[in-house]
């Protein structure tokens, strides 16, 4: 459930959705959220740069990707 929520976060952080909205709670989140959900946050930040039209439901996609453990 951690890891969901970990997930989301990052979505939401990197999507300016939510409370993410607001460029002040962006800054706030950065001294406040783990280092993982903030790496994963600027990998789905630089998808949404290089491929513009992306949408939300493919940033939650790959930002699970992004958080599953190696094998």
């Amino acid at each position: 459930m951690q890891q969901d929520v970990a997930t989301w976060l990052a979505v939401a952080l990197a999507a300016h959705r939510g409370h993410y909205a607001d460029p002040a709670a962006r800054e706030e989140a950065t001294a406040l959220l783990p280092a993982r959900v903030l790496a994963q946050a600027a990998l789905l930040s630089e998808l949404t740069r290089l491929v513009p039209g992306a949408d939300v439901a493919e940033l939650s996609f790959v930002a699970g990707l992004i958080a599953a453990p190696a094998l």
